[in-house]
């Protein structure tokens, strides 16, 4: 039977190879999760299977904002990715 667990990412595990088949999610994984978890604007657990490999991921944030009504010092902090919003509130603060 296979083992499934749940960790929070680290370095090393938001580089590990991983393709879900949707390029944005790939990317957001390797590019953006880490920081944004560091940033506390969301923080992401890793699906390790077997110890072994990435079996997925997901990222937990508390809101959403839309990018139009950030000022633009906090605008180019934000995961420039195909969307109009990101998470909002720092989480644990």
């Amino acid at each position: 039977m296979r083992h499934f667990e749940l960790i929070p990412i680290t370095k090393a595990l938001s580089k590990a190879p991983f393709d879900c088949g949707n390029s944005y999610l790939n990317d957001f994984l390797k590019l953006y999760a880490l920081k944004n978890d560091k940033l506390s604007i969301g923080k992401t657990f890793i699906g390790l299977v077997d110890e072994e490999y990435v079996g997925g991921y997901l990222t937990v944030s508390t809101a959403q904002i839309s990018t139009e009504s950030l000022p633009a010092d906090i605008l180019k902090k934000v995961t420039p990715l195909s969307c109009s919003s990101f998470q909002g509130r720092k989480i644990g603060h």
